[in-house]
Parts: structure tokens; sequence; C-alpha cells
């Protein structure tokens, strides 16, 4: 059995541990988390620990999965806990990827283990689509669409501005820009030209909204640059505006000539965390596979066998 344990209990944790608990070759050590014990129940009765403890467990974890957030939590703790166990994140940073990969490369290199960063369904599965169909159509042309759904690192983002109690960020591409790529004309796939980011935003009392609103609209990675939309609402109406985190995508590519072709991968999901936990399962799957045969340093889902991604159980020869 792999021995896991999540660090970070937020959504992402807890449908990272849903998904855990629900492998086959997989069981739980723990959860670390910042909270008070008190505050945190983990399904299946998995044991709580301070995630000041995690460096006591170094040869009790097979493969660690940091569920934090990308904006400050994944740059400090996924290169500092690569050094000391096998890790994978979800960092979504497109633009930070290759400064995140170095730091984390570093460190694992270091401590002679394997990291797997950017490992969710945007970067990653979405990653490898358009991967290949580079690798099919070298000349084409792909484009990417994000939504309509709510976006876990937009939206923590969002909470951690000062004065805001709670945040949901809905990303929506524009219907005639996924249109224009479906059919072969658009020009431009600049994902800043062809979505729109809506902020619902619950502020503490008395709070100024007017910066909370000036700081998500130039907030570099996630807002700069975007036509986005802010709404201000109340706790009650947020919950009940969102009682999912619903989420979903696109990557349409379109090559021209001799192969002239298209291709879509589409993407509907329920929950966003409880999606992309199931996700890093699988590769995390992988990490520990390719660990044991002595790899390390940090790579990308790029890098990861489709079969080392499969659980024991599956059968190759009817997936071929």
């Amino acid at each position: 059995m792999i021995r896991t344990a999540v660090f970070g209990y937020g959504n992402l944790g807890r449908g990272t541990l849903q998904s855990i608990l629900s492998a086959e070759d997989m069981k739980a050590v723990g959860v670390f988390t910042r909270r008070e014990k008190a505050e945190v129940y983990a399904e299946g009765g998995i044991e709580i620990y301070p995630a000041n403890s995690i460096l006591s467990f170094e040869a009790d974890i097979d493969v660690l999965f940091i569920c934090g957030g990308s904006a400050d939590d994944l740059p400090e703790y996924t290169p500092k806990l690569a050094e000391k166990f096998n890790v994978i994140d979800s960092f979504d940073r497109h633009s930070e990827i290759k400064r995140h990969f170095d730091n984390v490369n570093y460190a694992a290199l270091k401590g002679k283990h394997l990291a797997l960063i950017s490992a969710g369904w945007d970067p990653g599965i979405f990653s490898a689509a358009r991967a290949m169909s580079k690798a099919v159509f070298p000349q084409s042309e792909v484009f990417t669409f994000w939504g309509e759904g709510v976006s876990q690192g937009h939206s923590e983002a969002v909470r951690r501005i000062k004065g805001v109690r709670d945040a949901i960020q809905v990303t929506v591409p524009k219907e005639d820009a996924v249109r224009a790529a479906q059919n072969g004309t658009l020009s431009d796939g600049d994902g800043k030209k062809t979505h729109t980011r809506r902020c619902y935003v619950a502020s503490e009392e008395g709070a100024d909204r007017a910066r909370i609103e000036n700081e998500i609209r130039t907030m570099p990675d996630y807002f700069d640059g975007y036509e986005t939309e802010i709404e201000f609402v109340s706790e009650t109406e947020l919950n009940a505006l969102f009682p999912t985190m619903f989420h979903g995508g696109r990557v349409i590519a379109n090559a021209h000539g001799a192969a002239a072709a298209g291709a879509e991968l589409s993407l509907t999901m329920r929950s966003n965390p409880d999606f992309t936990g199931a996700v890093l399962t699988a590769y995390g799957r992988a990490v520990y596979r390719a660990a044991k045969k002595g790899r390390t340093g940090a790579v990308t889902v790029l890098d990861i066998p489709i079969s080392d991604m499969l659980p024991p159980s599956a059968d190759k020869s009817a997936l071929i």
C-alpha cells in the first residue's frame, strides 16, 4: 500500500482525502493542518496532526499531497517539503510555473526526492491535451477556455485580501471567442481577452470596499488585465449562490493544411476540489512508482506516463 498524507485541509485537501480513501492501493497516514485540531474532522476518522509536526513523519509517508493555495502556500511549502518527502501539488499560476519548478527542483534534488508540480486539471490534464495537439499537429492553433465555473485559486487569492470574509470567483469564457476557436477563425487566444472574471465578495463589517476592489483588479497573475466584475454580497447570499464549486473548460485545437482537423477536449465537473483531488491521487500513484525507480528532482505532468497513473486492477489491454 502507498502510504500517503494530506498537507493542508481546505476544500482541495478534503477532496484529495476522499479520493485517497477510495483508492485500492493507498492508505492515509494522516492530515496535517494549520487549523486547530478541534476545528477539523477528517473523513474516515483519519488522524489530524498540526502542520508543524510533519517532519516527524519523514519515514512514514511515501507521497505527500500538498493542498494549499498557489498565491502564498505552495511557493513556500512545496520546496520546503520536497527536500524531505516525495510530493505533489497543484500550483496553477501559469506565468510562475518555471520559477516554482526551479525552486522545487533544487530542493527535491538536494533531498533526493521526487516532486510533481502543477498536477490538476489546468495545469495538468489540459496541459497533456495541449501537448498532444502540438505533437500531432505542430502547426496547429490550440486555445484553452476555463469555465464557466468557480476557480479555487482565484477565489482563495481574493479571500486573502484584508477585509474579505469570504469570496467566490467565477471564470466565464466569452462565447464569441469559443465559437471562433471552434470554427478556426479566432486570431488572438489571450485569456485576458477571451474571458471575464466575476468576483462575489462578502466583506467584513466596515471594510474599505473601494480598496478591496482596487486590490482585486490590480492583482498580478490573477486579475490584472482581465475584464473583471465585482459584486459585494452577504455571506448568506454567497452560500446560496454557490452551493457547489462547479467548474469546467475546453481545449480546442485546429490544424490546417493537408492534415486539416479539429479536436476538442471538454470537461464539466460538479466539484472543482473533488475532481482536482481525484487527479492528484492518480498522479500521486505515478509519483510513488517513479520514486521507487530512483527518479528525483521536479517533474510536470508531461513527464508522467499515463500507465503509471492507473490503479493495479486496471486492465491496460482493454484501454488500448
